[in-house]
């Protein structure tokens, strides 16, 4: 016989060619690429009998479940699922070997799943029947959703914020509008000049929270993106305090809350931005006269930390206090804490996410402390203190001649903002020029040659971009001290006005006072 009538091959054993032996080595390869992808896969993958037997499990089934792969082989599945998913899951079964239905868990369910520590969280599982070695097994495939959940619990509560905030935005604009437009119907039926001064006061009032509301969206909205610039100098907080808390004094009066200040009687300084710190400051003011009633204290102290080399700014109420479960969140963007319908502490819930990203941006840090409702509050800013090294108040540089910065072109097409700017400019003893085009903007400036140019950035025909850019070009106004005044204030428009000419970049609605600051400040 020979080796084609042996069905062993012949002496020697099978070839290595041999069908059965390629087969069983096929099979083995097979095997081995099955258990890899079992042991690579993100999600968990159980195997059990028809009893519920768990006869196999991957390594992310062990880390969903907490148990190793040998706790939970030759277990009920049920170990895996806490009541009333237990019993459901025996119910099945149990249906399953009586009349042989199928699939009733079905794919694509979300059930609870239980942890080896008694833990459970929400999972997704799909479950097929499998028929391996003449036998029926299932196989289940388990997703955790906890981190999903979450998820959908996040943007669930921020689009509810979101609802609230934009009903809330609608009254509070709606709130200033009112007081103005009455009183321009009352400045139309009379004019005597009592009326008329109680008038303006009441819309200067209004506007300036109208402008405060504007600043507070756009500012956090920078804040946001990361966009927000420094311009740090040595800022003395003592004296800062004290002016800010003056400004605000009148209000406090007349909610009849006392304000009181505590503060150094020599400079404390730091390094950072004289406007912005002011702004941080204010926004704790604001929050704690929003938070006190009257009859109530507010108190404001500076103190300097050696030890830290820090100063510490804090602002305490005995007002309305914070609850345990807000005080993790005051500093969220548009929190409000516990408000009704009548909206009577009033704001956009920004000024204290704005004092954070602010206090941060200078390298500094602020808590909030309270013991729960009606114990009062306290605000605390902690921010590094300044280099004695640092460059003296730069103010002095700005000292000279009051003569020498008397004569102000100002370029704009709207005429009522140009003359009231005007109006005003006058009032301190400067001598004015109005016109309301770029191009006649430049052609004036050639024959007035001022000493500083307000000029508006969105002008028809020849924009203030291009004003600025031919003002420079000439000798005649190339040492003009230019002020752009617009209503677009991000980073990009400034960083354009400056690389345009401008010296300064102020948004509308300008402050008279930082307007009146800009032109004091020398011509080139």
């Amino acid at each position: 016989m020979d080796d084609r009538d042996d069905p062993e091959g012949g002496e020697g054993g099978a070839p290595a060619d041999h069908p059965r032996s390629a087969d069983a080595q096929a099979s083995s390869e097979g095997d081995a690429r099955a258990r890899a992808v079992l042991d690579a896969a993100a999600d968990a993958i159980v195997t059990i009998d028809e009893r519920g037997t768990v006869e196999s499990v991957n390594p992310a089934a062990e880390r969903l479940f907490g148990y190793a792969a040998a706790e939970m082989i030759g277990r009920n599945v049920a170990l895996l699922m806490p009541e009333p998913h237990r019993a459901e899951h025996d119910d099945y079964l149990a249906r399953y070997r009586t009349t042989g239905q199928k699939r009733i868990i079905g794919v694509g369910r979300e059930v609870v799943g239980r942890r080896k520590d008694g833990s459970t969280f929400p999972m997704h599982l799909a479950v097929s029947e499998l028929h391996l070695d003449h036998r029926r097994v299932f196989a289940g495939i388990a997703r955790d959703l906890t981190e999903l959940r979450q998820v959908e619990d996040a943007l669930r509560d921020a689009n509810r914020r979101k609802d609230e905030f934009l009903a809330m935005l609608g009254h509070e604009l709606r709130n200033p509008l009112a007081p103005i437009r009455n009183a321009l119907h009352v400045l139309r039926l009379r004019a005597d000049p009592a009326t008329i001064e109680r008038m303006r006061d009441m819309m200067e009032r209004q506007v300036t929270q109208l402008a405060r509301m504007v600043d507070d969206l756009l500012d956090v909205s920078r804040l946001a993106r990361g966009t927000v610039t420094l311009q740090c100098e040595r800022v003395d907080l003592t004296r800062t305090i004290r002016v800010c808390a003056e400004d605000r004094r009148r209000l406090f009066e007349q909610a009849r809350i006392e304000l009181l200040v505590d503060v150094p009687g020599t400079p404390l300084c730091v390094s950072g931005d004289a406007t912005r710190l002011t702004q941080v400051l204010d926004n704790l003011l604001s929050n704690a006269l929003r938070s006190t009633p009257a009859g109530g204290v507010v108190g404001v102290e500076l103190r300097s930390d050696a030890e830290t080399a820090s100063a510490l700014l804090i602002v305490r109420d005995n007002g309305a206090g914070i609850a345990p479960e807000t005080l993790p969140h005051v500093f969220d963007p548009f929190a409000q804490g516990d408000q009704h319908v009548d909206r009577a502490g009033g704001g956009l819930g920004l000024g204290l996410a704005m004092a954070r990203g602010l206090v941060e941006l200078h390298g500094g840090h602020i808590e909030a402390r309270s013991a729960g409702p009606s114990t009062g509050s306290e605000l605390r800013v902690t921010l590094p203190l300044a280099d004695h090294e640092l460059a003296s108040d730069r103010a002095a540089a700005g000292a000279g001649d009051a003569r020498d910065r008397r004569r102000v072109l100002v370029v704009e097409d709207n005429a009522d903002a140009a003359d009231s700017v005007r109006m005003l400019l006058e009032m301190f003893g400067y001598d004015v020029t109005v016109t309301y085009s770029g191009q006649a903007g430049v052609e004036m400036a050639k024959r007035v040659r001022p000493h500083a140019v307000v000029c508006d950035i969105g002008l028809p025909g020849m924009d203030g971009y291009e004003v600025a850019v031919a003002l420079r070009g000439s000798p005649e106004t190339s040492h003009a001290h230019l002020i752009a005044v617009t209503g677009y204030g991000q980073d990009d428009d400034r960083r354009r006005a400056f690389a345009a000419g401008f010296d300064e970049h102020l948004t509308k609605p300008v402050d008279p006072q930082a307007l009146l600051d800009r032109l004091a400040k020398p011509s080139r």
